[in-house]
C-alpha cells in the first residue's frame, strides 16, 4: 500500500524533544508536514478534552458538543457525549479530523506553499472550520499569490468568540500562525514552536520552482 503523510510510520517515531517538552519528528524539507507535525502543532493551540463540552451553536441555535481537540461530535456519535475517552480515542478523532482539513485546504489553495506555510493554514482551517476559512479576504489574497498580504491578514482574521467577543486567547493563536507562515522552511523543524520567528508581516521573497513546490498537492 502506497504511504501517505498521515501514515506514522517507523520513520515517523518520535526521535526529538522541543524545550516545550513538544516532540516532534523532523521530516525533509520541502515536503507535505507529516499526520505527527500537524498533531504536535495543534495539540499546543487546541485544549484536550476527554469529556464532551458545549461548542457554540449552529445556524438554528442548536446547542452543539465537541470533545478530544476540538472535534466536533456528529450524528452517530452520540456517545460520546457520555463517555470519557482516551488518549487514543482523542488521537483517532484528530486522525479523521485532520484528513479531512487537509483535503479542504488542498482544494481551496491554487498557489505553492512552503511546509511552514501550509501548516500555518492548516491550523487557522482547524481553528475556524470550512465556513470562517472561506471567508474574508484570506483566501483570495493567498490564491492571488500575495504572501506578504497574507501574512498582515493573519493576525486579525476570526479573533472573535462565538459570541462575538474578541479573544485575547484567539488573537495569540494567530499571532504564533503568523510567525509560522513567514517562517522559511530552514528557520524552524516544523511541528515545533517558533521561537524567534520574525514578528514583521512581511513575508521573504518567494521564488516558484515547478519541481520544489508542484500545483498538485497530494491526495487524501
Amino acid at each position: 500500500m502506497e504511504e501517505t503523510p498521515f501514515q506514522e510510520t517507523q520513520e515517523e517515531q518520535i526521535k526529538t524533544t522541543t524545550s516545550t517538552g513538544i516532540s516532534f519528528t523532523p521530516t525533509p524539507l520541502k515536503s507535505e508536514p507529516t499526520y505527527i507535525e500537524y498533531f504536535n502543532w495543534l495539540r499546543l493551540k487546541e485544549n484536550v478534552r476527554y469529556k464532551a463540552y458545549p461548542d457554540g451553536k449552529d445556524s438554528k441555535g442548536n446547542q452543539k458538543y465537541a470533545i478530544g481537540m476540538g472535534h466536533q461530535i456528529l450524528p452517530g456519535e452520540e456517545y460520546l457525549l457520555q463517555t470519557t475517552i482516551s488518549e487514543q480515542k482523542v488521537r483517532e478523532l484528530f486522525k479523521s479530523d485532520i484528513e479531512k482539513i487537509v483535503a479542504d485546504v488542498n482544494s481551496l489553495v491554487k498557489v505553492p506553499l512552503t511546509r511552514n506555510q501550509k501548516l500555518a493554514l492548516v491550523s487557522i482551517r482547524y481553528n475556524v472550520g470550512p465556513g470562517g476559512f472561506r471567508s474574508g479576504k484570506l483566501l483570495s489574497t493567498l490564491n492571488f499569490g500575495n504572501y506578504a498580504g497574507v501574512a498582515s491578514l493573519i493576525p486579525t482574521f476570526i479573533v472573535t468568540s462565538n459570541g462575538g467577543i474578541f479573544s485575547p486567547g484567539l488573537q495569540n493563536r494567530r499571532n504564533s500562525e503568523r510567525d509560522l507562515f513567514v517562517t522559511p522552511d530552514e528557520g524552524i523543524l516544523v511541528g515545533s514552536i517558533p521561537q524567534s520567528a520574525p514578528k514583521s508581516t512581511k513575508t521573504p521573497p518567494f521564488t516558484f520552482n515547478p519541481g520544489q513546490f508542484p500545483f498538485i498537492f497530494p491526495k487524501f
